[in-house]
């Protein structure tokens, strides 16, 4: 996985990692050119090595006691977040 990161950022692909230990929220991050999302398991994150190895860390927004989503739920919603930048600049 590290070795692929790197070929992406070496190809211009910004890496995101998706986690709820982020400080930056998904929507301040710009994600109109080509960007890569790294998503961890729901039990374990993403790992240290990989959180290091992107551009930016970035949370989804919630409120109430949930501290994080389903992966999938995750997924949906940051692939929402790309095209939606795209498509409405």
């Amino acid at each position: 996985m590290k070795q692929t990161i790197r070929f992406l950022k070496d190809n211009g692909v910004l890496i995101i990692a998706c986690t709820e230990k982020a400080s930056m929220v998904l929507y301040e991050v710009n994600l109109n050119g080509p960007v890569a999302l790294i998503l961890g398991s729901e039990e374990d994150g993403i790992s240290p090595q990989l959180l290091k190895e992107a551009d930016y860390l970035a949370k989804i927004p919630m409120t109430g006691k949930i501290s994080s989503l389903n992966v999938s739920v995750a997924a949906g919603i940051s692939i929402y977040e790309a095209i939606r930048q795209k498509n409405y600049k």
